[in-house]
């Protein structure tokens, strides 16, 4: 399959991401796909536990476009899970394994998905008793009221609650649905249809889904798996969760591509890595690092713009703007923010601050949005703000990054007792970590007796940094 993404339209034979999976199960029939604890499976009985799941998804009512989503952790059953939902049309809907209720079941809510894979108990947390704590009222009449879109809820798991369905009562719906059904579904999947929403959270501190087709997918890591020397026979440890693009796409999808191995670990410890390694002899593992530099993508072109949209010259620091095949259609069913992103002309606004020099090389010198990264993670200072303002006990709060030896960056809250409160920062910190992911929690929390704010109102954030 190597060369395939050198067609320059991205039109790749493939066609979705059902045509890929396919095509692997035929062109590395025998292969180990995936290695999951004791199970071990080739592509070919990849294929057909995802033509499985895929006709119980069509059996339970999953109709082409449909959103469909999966809140579990790195395993087999998200790669069948989520492989089946989008052969059978579906839209995909990851849901980051890091949120509390109350956030799945916004993204559950805003993208209004039928159907929901999702993991039993992991690391502690019982994910169906959250998600009925937080979606237990409303108008609807399927298994989580306060979430009407949501007809059916499947639990990656021997056991379920009433009202919900184990995965293999799931898998079984499916058996009466004709094989000729499933490939017909399969092969009308549109090339330019989406493929997956990923939300992320944005500025304006809700999260916002962004939407990627099939053939932006199928061209953008086929690329990747060129540039990262993926081959066939090669064994992946995908330690990047699934929910995100690096681990799903440049994990799952690369290796579909190239026939190589997936062994996926649920959450990261050096320990059970190194044995990973060891014992499945890994040959490829993908981190995040820090590299002085790195060749664009093919088919992307990157421009810094000032304030006024101007183009800037070599040695001007400006916003750092990109276009290309990769860049998104939009957000999911939000003109305004798509407006605020994306140019007329398919450049978006990437919130960076950056200067080109000469030779064409990027060094990102700011941000623009408040954005920072913990652990790899996206924190918003925006999203957690809204969450904290809704403890009783503040008034007024802004969240800013601060350096940390180990994540990178991690939250500082500034915040504003109400009257009278006596509200410690152990117990609002306390209070965050069962409110919100926990890359999101701050880990620092200074009481002032108002925020700092220029003539318009805005917090002033520099001078909050500047405090350390």
């Amino acid at each position: 399959m190597d060369g395939d993404h050198e067609d320059e339209r991205g039109d790749l034979r493939w066609g979705s991401i059902p045509g890929l999976v396919r095509a692997a199960a035929t062109a590395y029939a025998d292969r180990e796909a995936v290695v999951d604890g004791r199970t071990r499976i080739s592509y070919a009985q990849l294929g057909e536990r995802v033509e499985r799941a895929a006709a119980a998804c069509i059996a339970a009512g999953v109709e082409p476009g449909d959103r469909v989503a999966v809140w579990a952790p790195n395993s087999l059953d998200w790669i069948v899970s989520a492989l089946g939902a989008v052969s059978a049309g579906a839209v995909l809907v990851p849901l980051n394994t890091r949120f509390k209720g109350a956030e799945a079941a916004y993204v559950l809510g805003r993208s209004r998905a039928r159907l929901l894979f999702v993991t039993g108990t992991f690391l502690g947390t019982s994910y169906v008793a959250s998600l009925r704590r937080a979606a237990a009222e409303g108008p609807g009449e399927g298994p989580l009221p306060g979430l009407p879109h949501l007809e059916q809820v499947v639990v990656l798991a021997e056991d379920a609650p009433e009202s919900f369905r184990t995965w293999k009562d799931f898998l079984a719906g499916g058996d009466a649905v004709p094989a000729a059904v499933v490939r017909a579904r399969a092969d009308s999947v549109r090339t330019d249809a989406p493929s997956d929403i990923i939300f992320t959270s944005g500025t304006t501190g809700s999260p916002k889904g962004a939407v990627i087709t099939h053939a932006q997918t199928l061209r953008c890591y086929a690329v990747w798996s060129e540039l990262a020397g993926l081959r066939e026979g090669d064994r992946y440890l995908i330690v990047n969760p699934f929910f995100h693009t690096f681990g799903y796409k440049a994990g799952v999808v690369a290796c579909l591509m190239r026939g190589a191995t997936m062994v996926p670990q649920p959450v990261f410890d050096v320990d059970t890595a190194l044995a990973n390694i060891a014992a499945e002899r890994i040959s490829v593992l993908h981190l995040p690092r820090l590299t002085r530099a790195q060749p664009p993508p093919v088919g992307t072109e990157v421009r810094v713009a000032g304030a006024d949209g101007r183009v800037l010259g070599p040695g001007e620091a400006g916003e750092v703007q990109v276009r290309g095949h990769h860049v998104m259609l939009g957000y999911y069913e939000d003109a305004e923010e798509t407006a605020r992103a994306l140019t007329a002309d398919g450049w978006l606004r990437t919130g960076d601050v950056g200067v080109l020099d000469a030779a064409g090389n990027l060094r990102i010198t700011d941000r623009i949005k408040d954005m920072f990264i913990v652990g790899g993670f996206n924190a918003y200072p925006a999203e957690i703000e809204q969450l904290l303002g809704l403890h009783p006990d503040i008034a007024d709060v802004a969240v800013v990054g601060v350096p940390d030896p180990r994540l990178g960056e991690v939250g500082k809250a500034y915040a504003v007792r109400r009257p009278g409160a006596t509200l410690t920062a152990d117990d609002l910190i306390a209070w965050s970590r069962r409110e919100m992911a926990n890359y999101k929690v701050p880990r620092e929390v200074e009481f002032v007796a108002e925020l700092p704010r220029n003539a318009g109102g805005k917090v002033l954030k520099r001078e909050l940094r500047s405090r350390g």
